[in-house]
Order: structure tokens, then sequence, then C-alpha cells
């Protein structure tokens, strides 16, 4: 208390209860003079001893505090007395005159806490209430406690959704809501009593929260509210309404809105406010709100395939219903993603104008795929609305679709400063910080994530990816099975699991995990598994029975209607290049180009790679550069963001002979996007160039990335130790060589024979062996 009255901050901070407890037991505070530079040493000293970690170097009893308070306090005085002389500066006068104030009101505290009174001191906000920032709380149904249509959400939801149109009002979100309930213990409580709405309310900085009350259901619906002063925790106003007869409850929260706004203390502009009809701007469905409802909690546990299951429900019901198909967009598939992003801009008329607007940015930067415009939109959203998350989330994705990393990062900051508690943005952020190479930055963003979120599967999932990125195996597998041990159904944990079981050389394991998942539910989660089961026979050099595990797999996925038969196509077309086919290859890539959709950017686009590559090699160079055309057309202006574009105007420079131009295109395709297969072909660039120091840098850099892209680069991904043994060779490391051709014929060592470079790791193998033992 002390050092908080002489820094007017504590000397302990953090976000949450467990980073404080730790800061106490592990740190130390900032020294007085940091902040307040007029801090007598006398000062400095006895707080230095209050915050002592040794109990037996802090004051042994309140009366030795007091004495020495008393000491300061009278030489602080004698100091001001005889600065009364000259003519101090208002500054150094507020800080003297700071200082007193603070050892006398010191001394009134260590009397009120040493005394026997009975004075109830409440806990003081960390942070200041902001202004007009209300928390609206889920109502509770007294007419059925059990709350069966979740009517006590569908109230509170509306009413954020109607008064967060208010001018100046900044209304805490439904899913900032979810996320301090859960913190609190309270996640899918459907009554939240007053003492835990209270600490709701203050963990979100509001000035107000609101309590409601369903009364009664039948024959009309009766609410009850209170808005109250979070500081004082006085009732500053009550409502009630009536419905009619035939009203439901987007009417009567209608009238419920004007009644709280003309309650609440905001300018005359805010109560002259647009104040939507929420039947026109949601849905007029209590049902298909419900299922709205429901579907945007199971988002926020990242249990996708049941939110989608209840959003098929509401649409179901109100096929105009735009929210739904705008929070369904977020975490689709990209043709699906345009689909359902098509349909809410279709009914955007039926969204609040605040959605409306984000409705049309997401529009612009999935459909009509302009980052650009979609950040200058995201951006006015912002002006008009400070404090809207899903706006910040927007333009980070955007930022991430041109390239702009920082830019990126930036968007995610100022994100959770706004909410402290976004798990997604801390999701983000770790993987975002682990691209530009800050792996410590990216395991504290996960970590704070799981710190909020200890129960979920997906923090775990994340932290595994990061963990395998680096190249640690076994923590990854121990972090996928820590996921799935919370939520045996979360697939993405256990596809890869069974990718670390193949990098670890547990065939058998991984064979089973994949076969598992191949007889799953959901479509595109069996074409995955399918593709996961070829990979695992083209890994280990089996490239006969991959080409037929691929082939039965690109079969079943037709029958499926999957999305996911264009990697099957590309494994097939670089096996064909492996073994030396370029028609069989050619053939490949055209077949699987021909079967993609073109609208469908992330899938096609490498296919039109894949060509390039084959018409190179096959010294086709007009129909080479035919398709790199087709492709820029379809990558549009962002084309030379592209890591593809660069790819594949490597393939065109490599064919020619031409090193130095394909080094420098694979550098602009790493800059873009650092990634297993970027590193690999920039390594490989390098050696042949001669570039031996480079070469061996990135291909060691490749060989510990094993995030789950790398299966795409399968052959690539066992080959990488035959060109790292190459470089490690040139450069005169002998061990370091020998190690890493055993790696690569270890893993083919049950590989279809005459393969080329099996025969010639082999010869490098002996002759290296038999240098190192003469």
């Amino acid at each position: 208390i002390l050092y908080e009255l002489l820094c007017r901050q504590r000397p302990f901070t953090g976000d949450t209860e467990a980073v404080v407890l730790y800061e106490i037991l592990n740190t130390q505070p900032q020294p007085l003079a940091r902040f307040c530079r007029d801090v007598p040493d006398d000062m400095e000293r006895i707080v230095r001893k209050c915050l002592s970690k040794d109990v037996d170097e802090r004051y042994q009893s309140a009366a030795d505090l007091v004495a020495d308070l008393k000491h300061q306090r009278r030489g602080l005085s004698s100091v001001i007395s005889s600065e009364a002389t000259t003519v101090p500066s208002a500054r150094r006068k507020e800080r003297r005159g700071w200082i007193v104030s603070a050892s006398v009101v010191a001394l009134v505290v260590v009397a009120l806490v040493f005394k026997p009174w009975k004075i109830t001191v409440e806990p003081t906000n960390e942070v200041a209430a902001v202004q007009n920032r209300l928390a609206i709380m889920y109502f509770d149904n007294l007419a059925d406690p059990d709350d069966e249509k979740r009517l006590g959400a569908i109230a509170a939801n509306l009413l954020i959704t109607d008064l967060s149109e208010t001018p100046n009002l900044d209304v805490i979100s439904n899913q900032r809501l979810y996320d301090l309930l859960k913190q609190l213990g309270h996640e899918g409580s459907k009554r939240i009593d007053r003492d835990v709405a209270s600490q709701v309310a203050k963990m979100a900085r509001a000035r107000w929260m609101f309590l409601g009350s369903i009364l009664q259901t039948e024959p009309q619906l009766i609410i009850t509210a209170q808005l109250v002063d979070v500081s004082t925790g006085n009732t500053v106003a009550s409502q009630k309404v009536e419905g009619k007869l035939d009203e439901n409850i987007f009417a009567v929260v209608d009238r419920l809105t004007v009644e709280v706004k003309s309650d609440l203390a905001l300018s005359e502009s805010a109560q002259a406010s647009f104040d939507p009809i929420m039947a026109e701007v949601t849905t007029s469905s209590p049902d298909a709100y419900r299922l709205y409802l429901e579907g945007v909690e199971l988002n926020f546990q990242y249990r996708g395939e049941k939110a989608r299951e209840r959003f098929r429900e509401a649409v179901a019901i109100d096929s105009t219903f735009a929210a739904v198909y705008f929070e369904w967009s977020k975490f689709s598939g990209k043709k699906e993603s345009i689909r359902l992003s098509k349909l809410a801009m279709r009914y955007a008329d039926h969204a609040s104008p605040r959605q409306r607007d984000m409705i049309k940015a997401n529009y612009v930067f999935v459909v009509e795929e302009n980052p650009r415009k979609a950040i200058e939109l995201f951006r006015s959203c912002l002006e008009k609305y400070p404090n809207e998350v899903t706006v910040l989330m927007g333009t980070f994705f955007a930022y991430r679709k041109l390239h702009h990393k920082d830019s990126a990062l930036l968007a995610l900051e100022e994100l959770v400063e706004l909410d402290p508690q976004h798990r997604e943005a801390y999701n983000l952020m770790a993987y975002n910080y682990q691209a530009v190479g800050n792996f410590d930055r990216s395991i504290w963003a996960i970590n704070k994530y799981i710190e909020i979120a200890p129960d979920e599967p997906n923090p775990y999932d994340t932290r595994g990816d990061l963990y395998s990125f680096e190249g640690m195996l076994d923590e990854a597998k121990a972090s996928f099975a820590q996921a799935l041990t919370i939520d045996p159904e979360f697939t993405m944990s256990r596809a890869k699991l069974g990718l670390m079981y193949m990098y670890l050389g547990q065939f058998d394991s991984a064979r089973t995990t994949f076969q598992q998942l191949a007889s799953e539910s959901d479509p595109s989660i069996r074409s995955m598994a399918r593709f996961e089961l070829g990979a695992i026979a083209a890994y280990r050099g089996k490239f006969q029975s991959a080409l037929q595990l691929f082939e039965q797999g690109i079969g079943a996925d037709a029958l499926d209607g999957s999305d996911w038969p264009g990697y099957k196509h590309y494994a097939r077309t670089l096996i064909w290049i492996e073994l030396g086919d370029l028609d069989a290859a050619l053939i490949a890539a055209t077949d699987g180009g021909s079967k993609m959709d073109p609208t469908d950017i992330s899938g096609w686009r490498w296919l039109m790679e894949m060509m390039v590559r084959v018409h190179a090699l096959r010294r086709e160079f007009d129909k080479a550069q035919s398709t790199m055309q087709r492709l820029a057309a379809a990558l549009d202006y962002e084309h030379e963001t592209n890591d593809v574009w660069w790819f594949s105007a490597a393939h065109m420079t490599k064919a020619r002979g031409l090193r130095d131009s394909t080094v420098v295109y694979l550098e602009r395709a790493h800059d873009i996007d650092a990634w297993f297969w970027s590193r690999f072909e920039l390594g490989r660039a390098y050696l042949l160039s001669g570039q031996l120091g480079r070469s061996v840098d990135m291909l060691e850099e490749a060989a510990k990335d094993f995030g789950h892209n790398r299966e795409w680069a399968i052959i690539m991904s066992v080959t990488v130790y035959y060109y790292l043994g190459q470089a490690y060779e040139q450069s005169g490391w002998t061990d370091k060589a020998i190690a890493e051709y055993e790696r690569f014929l270890n893993i083919w060592k049950d590989a279809d024979p005459g393969l080329a470079k099996v025969a010639d790791a082999k010869e490098r193998l002996a002759r290296l062996k038999g240098e190192s033992s003469s």
C-alpha cells in the first residue's frame, strides 16, 4: 500500500491473479526513485524493508514501522519548511507534498490494520473503470430456472446488440463476457449471482452493469432489470417491461432498450441515436437465435463441427439470418467461407448497422480477395467502433494476407490491449511470433492462452505446433496427447499426433491413428486421413504403394465430395518427378488442376506451381510461362507478394541453369513465408550455387521444422537430410555428413528398389566412412 501511495502504481502487477502471485514470490519491485525521483533514501529503505522476501528482514511489529514513518514525516516537514524560503517549482512542491501525504495516510492505514476496530476495506479496482462502459449480464430466468429455451442468454445478447449501436456507449461483447465468466469458473452458467456479476464487471473495467430477470414467460413475457453503478454497488435505475400477449422476446427487448438508454447518463445525440428493431436486424425466430448463440459459444470453445451443426439448424429456420452466415464464415475453409460470406452480404440488410459494416469488410477480404481495400474498411469500422475486437481480428488477417508481419502483430497487440482475455488473439500471436523467429515470445503467448483456458484442447494443440516447428518432437507429441486427453474428439491434434509418430519412426502407430480418422463422420477429415496414409508410404520411400493409396483416396474423395483431393494430386506429381517420369508427372498435375476449383486459390495455386515446375523440367518454357500468367491472373494484383509466384519463377530460372536468379527468387519466397518448403528449396539453391555456409544454415532450419505443413512436401521431408549431408560434406564436416546420410538411409531403408538418391547416399557414406577410418 505504501509503495502504491508513493508511486501511484502497485509493486507487483499482472493480468491475472496467478501472474501477480508469481511476481510477488519471485521478482523485486522497481525502485521508488524510478517513478518519483524526490523520494528520500530513508523512505526507500522503509518500503524496501516492508517488501522484503525474507520475513526476518521485514518489520517485526507495527510499532517499529509507525516509529520509522513518524520519523520520516518529521524529516520531510522540516525539509519543506526550509524550502519555503526559496521559490520551489510547483512540480517539486507537488512531489514533496505528495510524499508527506503518503506517509500520513500510511500511518492511518497502519492504525486501521492493527487497531481492533471492525472496519471492512473493500478491494480497489486495479484500473479505473472506463467511462460509459456497460456490462450486460445473462438474465436469470426465474420462470424457468433451467432456462431450457435460453431466454436469459437471448435477452442479454439482444440487448448487447441493440445498445452497441449507441454512440459513445462501450458495451462489453458477448465473447468478452464469456471469457470472463470462464476465468471465474462459471463457463456456461445459466444463472449469475450479483457477486459474480460484480467481479465480471470490475474485471471488464465497466462503469455500469446491467442485471435482468425474466419473471414470467406465459401468457406474456415480463422482464425486470437493474442498472448498477459498479464502483458503489448502488442501483442507478430499475426497469420493468411487460410484453403484450402477441409480443415475443425481440419486441420486449426493443422496449427495454429505450428505457435503459433513458436511464444512462448519455449525451443527447446518443439518446437520440438510431435504435434498430431487433427482429429486423437479427431474426424473428427465438429458436433460430437460440441456435445461433449456441453455435457462437461452441466456436468460442473451438468445437467447430458442433458449432456448424447449430448454424445449419439456425438457417434452416431462417435462411435470411445474416449474422449466422457471418460467424460461420470465420472458421470455415476457403471455398465454404466464400459461399457463406456471399450469403451474409446478400442478407446484410437483416443485420445491425455495426455488423453490416463488418460483413462488407469481410466480403471484400474473402470474396473479392482485396486485403488492401479490406484494411481500409476495417479501419473505418474501428473509427466508428473503437473497441470492436472482431474488426481488429479482420485487420490482422488482411495484413497477414499481404505478409505485413509487423503490422499483423501490431493488430493483435491492439486487440489484447482491448481484451486481455481474448484467446484467439494469443493463439495467433503465438504462431506469428514463431514465424518471425521469436520462439520465446511465442511460448509466452501460448502460455497466456493456456492460463486463460486450461481446460480447452486448442492451446495445447498450438503449443504442440510450436514445439514441432522447433524440432522438439517428443514435446510436441506430449502436447498433442494432452489436447486429446481434454477432448478425445479434437481431430486436429489426433492428425498431428499421427504425424509426430511418423516423424519419430513409429509407423504402425501413425497408420493406426490415420485409419481411425479415415472413419470419421466429417468427409474432409476422412479425405485428409486418406492423404496421410499415402504420405506415410511416400515418407518411407515406398512410392508405388503411395501412388496406389493416393489413387484410391482420390476415388473415395469423389464419392464424398471432399475438397482435399488437390493434395493427393500434388503428392502424386512429386513422386513422378522423383522417379524421373515427367510425362506421368504432367498428367498428375494437369488432372489435379482440372479437378480443383480455380476460385479456391489456396489449393489450386499450388497445382499451378507444380505444372510450372513440370513444364520447366520438360523445357516447355512457353507452356510454363502461360501457366504462370494464369497463376498471376488468379492471384490478381498480389501475385508478387505471394510465395507461390516466386517458387514458380524459380522453377523457370533453375531449369535454364540461372542459379543466381533462382536464389534471388527463392529468397523472395522465403521472405514472404518462411516454412519447411521455402527453407528446403532455398537451402538446396544455395548448395547448387556454392554458398555452403548459407546452405548449411537454411537446410538445418528446414531439417528441424516439423510443422504440420511439412507432410505436403513429403519426399523433401526426407531428402532434406540427403542434401544437408552434401552441404556438410562439401564444407568438410565429415562426421556431420555421415550422420545425415545415415539418417536419410535409415528412413528409406525399406524403400522401393532402384532409387537414385539411395544409391548415391550409400556410395557417399561408404567413401566418407572409409576416409574417416583411414
